[in-house]
């Protein structure tokens, strides 16, 4: 049975991140994410999200950006360097989630797409 939604309940920003979040979690668990640490892929679970909120076009996609960047400080230094530049900008995220883009993509891509 289906659970259903009352038309008058307005899901919140974060009730929708946590919902996609935890759907973009499954969908990259089917991926080989061996080795990474709880934040790696917390990482990526909030990048998934970021994506597939930006395509929909909710407010969400900037948090999600924020939370996955935190998320990229926490994952241990021997897993990824850390690169500063003279602004103390994360640049080493950009190698982690440019390798981890395509199970991003896909993962994204099948939260936004309509069956019908």
């Amino acid at each position: 049975m289906v659970p259903t939604v009352a038309t008058s309940v307005i899901p919140s920003v974060m009730g929708t991140v946590a919902m996609i979040k935890a759907i973009a979690t499954m969908l990259l668990s089917s991926f080989s994410l061996s080795g990474l640490s709880t934040a790696g892929v917390s990482a990526l679970a909030y990048a998934t999200t970021a994506t597939a909120l930006k395509v929909l076009g909710s407010t969400g996609a900037n948090a999600c950006r924020y939370l996955c960047a935190g998320a990229l400080k926490a994952i241990p230094v021997t897993l990824i360097p850390r690169v500063f530049s003279h602004t103390k900008m994360f640049a080493g995220a950009w190698s982690f989630i440019g390798a981890w883009s395509l199970p991003i993509i896909i993962a994204a891509i099948i939260i936004v797409s309509n069956p019908d």
